[in-house]
């Protein structure tokens, strides 16, 4: 079964916010007492944030999945997309190659994650 986690990105604050971080922020809501101030800074901000999930597979250095990442395959690059209607992830070529999906479960784990569009946006233009 896979596992799964999300990450938040944090638009406001133009953060990342890791499983770790959100599984502080679930204690914190089951128990009031321990961290109100956490959560009450969390709700302002609620609408800015973006959820981003955890695919279940690791790129070739081990490095986990999640969608909206960047892979890098030779000289092209492609985000981690969801497919609706097939219900699945897949990679999109950022350099709008030929606008085919390509299957995420077998290419991930032979090629390399080197961001994300939230953190690195940089790596959506075209040199």
């Amino acid at each position: 079964m896979r596992e799964i986690k999300f990450k938040v990105w944090d638009a406001n604050m133009r953060k990342m916010h890791s499983d770790a971080t959100l599984h502080a922020i679930y204690v914190a809501a089951r128990f009031p007492n321990s961290n109100a101030r956490a959560i009450e800074s969390l709700d302002e901000r609620w609408g800015d944030c973006i959820w981003l999930q955890y695919t279940g597979l690791k790129d070739k250095n081990g490095v986990e999945g999640y969608h909206k990442d960047v892979v890098q395959m030779g000289p092209f690059l492609f985000t981690i997309e969801w497919d609706d209607k097939a219900a699945k992830f897949y990679l999109a070529s950022i350099n709008k190659i030929d606008g085919m999906k390509y299957s995420l479960a077998n290419r991930l784990a032979k090629h390399e994650v080197i961001g994300n569009v939230y953190e690195n946006p940089e790596l959506l233009t075209e040199p």
